[in-house]
């Protein structure tokens, strides 16, 4: 799935999804989404690998909706859907403006029109991030993207999702994160992940241990 391809109106089946840069579908993902498909949901994803290049981690594993206010926190519905064509092209494909984060964009302006996803907890898609790719995550033009989005999307965010915008927002930038803001995150969700990252971005011993481990 691409953006020129929507912008154009040449998409044709009734159902799309994409593959990204370097990354992989494994066997049975398209077979798994389309059973998992409902037309009560937006549309429908799967959990993923993401693959470091000694070692994979699944990441979101849980199974179940992903309501607007979830989406306004973090992409959960992650890199990839399974949607139909028409439903895409209702809401305006891809919003070209956007230099990163175009699909964060879409799946949250599919939720809002179509109501809550799905995502399955069968992980299908692996994510390629070793040493030999150069993913959006790295790039500048992802803080941009978070930012665009933030400006696009905030009248519809509640103070939480405000604050794991910027928790984001502080991660792409790749810039420490101080103990007061860690306590400000308590009670907006994903803590683990923000304890994960605190430590990691304030102690050069950890982040020597998880390039060890990972890359």
């Amino acid at each position: 799935m691409c953006r020129e391809e929507f912008s154009d109106k040449h998409a044709k089946g009734e159902f799309v999804t994409g593959l990204d840069d370097d990354d992989l579908f494994l066997p049975d993902r398209i077979s798994s989404l389309l059973a998992a498909y409902d037309d009560k949901f937006a549309f429908v994803c799967s959990s993923m690998w993401w693959d470091y290049g000694k070692k994979k981690r699944l990441i979101d594993s849980t199974a179940g909706e992903i309501s607007l206010s979830k989406q306004l926190s973090y992409n959960e519905a992650t890199t990839q859907v399974l949607v139909k064509t028409e439903r895409i092209l209702a809401v305006g494909a891809f919003d070209e403006s956007f230099v990163a984060c175009q699909d964060y964009d879409l799946w949250t302006r599919l939720i809002i029109k179509f109501g809550a996803a799905y995502r399955i907890a069968q992980p299908s898609y692996i994510v390629n991030d070793t040493a030999t790719t150069d993913r959006m995550i790295s790039n500048p033009k992802s803080v941009r993207g978070y930012m665009q989005f933030l400006d696009k999307h905030k009248a519809l965010m509640s103070e939480d999702n405000m604050k794991n915008q910027r928790f984001m927002r502080l991660r792409r930038e790749n810039k420490k994160m101080s103990l007061g803001e860690l306590f400000q995150q308590i009670g907006s969700g994903y803590f683990e992940d923000k304890l994960r990252y605190f430590l990691s971005s304030n102690s050069a011993f950890v982040r020597k241990i998880r390039r060890k481990l990972y890359r």
